[in-house]
């Protein structure tokens, strides 16, 4: 693989931004387990949960954040079991999509993983999601298309990354990792070369300016596609 293995950070969607989604009022009991989970008390996050769900047992937002405690406890197959059910009764659910995604992608399962993700994309489409929200999205977009990358899905790679730059027009994360997708999948030097030179122009001193400028004076030092470089997919 001529390219880093990538080690993407996850960006979790909001407990509350997801609740506005399934219901209109805001609720106390969501408000103190996002409060908990931004603070990692994940045990404590945990039993409120379970009481949310002892209420409502068909709760998809609880469902959903229980199964990520549990996966970030290493245990997928609970986490794949209350995730499943959440997505069962809410299947316009973003959030739920989007942890089932990474659930299957951590228990190598990609084709399902792919599914979910893609299930994600197209309702959050359909949300018309407000500003901030649409952030947070285009960071999950991110987190996807590093996956895609790593799996070599590369066709839902570049859709994914083609869909951050239509919403963010100058995101550098996306222009720099267009170039790698340019150059490793598609060989085409030269569409890797202006979408690292576009990253590049928007702030080259930067982490990822950095990046950017070894990425293309490794083009302009090589002029052998044959030679593999160490240029890294980046997280945004």
């Amino acid at each position: 693989m001529p390219f880093k293995k990538i080690v993407p950070l996850f960006i979790i969607l909001s407990i509350l931004f997801s609740a506005r989604i399934v219901r209109a009022a805001d609720n106390a009991a969501y408000e103190k387990v996002d409060a908990l989970i931004r603070e990692e008390k994940f045990d404590e996050a945990e039993e409120a949960l379970k009481k949310i769900i002892a209420a409502d047992k068909n709760d998809a937002v609880a469902l959903t954040a229980l199964g990520d405690i549990y996966l970030r406890h290493g245990d997928k197959k609970k986490a794949l079991k209350y995730i499943s059910k959440a997505a069962g009764q809410e299947p316009v659910y973003p959030p739920s999509r989007f942890y089932l995604g990474k659930v299957y992608f951590m228990m190598g399962d990609f084709d399902n993983a792919v599914e979910e993700f893609e299930s994600f994309r197209t309702i959050m489409k359909s949300a018309q999601p407000e500003a901030e929200e649409k952030a947070i999205y285009v960071k999950n977009l991110h987190y996807i298309s590093g996956i895609y990358m790593n799996i070599k899905r590369y066709d839902e790679a570049y859709s994914a990354m083609s869909e951050i730059l239509q919403m963010s027009p100058a995101d550098q994360t996306a222009f720099y990792n267009m170039g790698i997708y340019f150059y490793v999948y598609k060989h085409d030097r030269a569409q890797a070369y202006k979408n690292f030179s576009k990253a590049a122009a928007i702030d080259a001193n930067n982490g990822i300016g950095r990046h950017a400028r070894y990425a293309i004076e490794f083009i302009r030092a090589n002029p052998d596609s044959r030679v593999e470089p160490d240029f890294s997919f980046l997280d945004s």
